[in-house]
């Protein structure tokens, strides 16, 4: 599964270390290719939306919370890109 389509997807987790699990087996390589193709590195790789909702949702589990302006911002930012693909892959 594409790993924008899987990022919507994954709201639903409630499970913590099977989150991180797929995160580092199947996002995150996925992340590295599409950053690496446009001659990024660590910091485009950390700030990527894909990993800035994955990173969001596993704070969430791990009974953290998201309060602050720039975090609610961030997150919309990113989940605005992931949908956009998303629906641009589909149509």
């Amino acid at each position: 599964m594409d790993a924008y389509r899987k990022t919507l997807l994954m709201f639903d987790a409630c499970n913590l270390s099977g989150l991180a699990h797929s995160f580092s087996k199947e996002i995150l390589p996925a992340i590295w290719d599409e950053v690496r193709a446009r001659g990024g590195g660590t910091e485009q790789v950390n700030r990527h939306p894909l990993c800035v909702l994955w990173t969001m949702k596993m704070a969430s589990l791990a009974a953290g919370e998201c309060l602050g302006e720039k975090c609610v911002e961030a997150f919309g930012a990113a989940y605005r890109a992931v949908t956009e693909r998303v629906q641009s892959r589909s149509g």
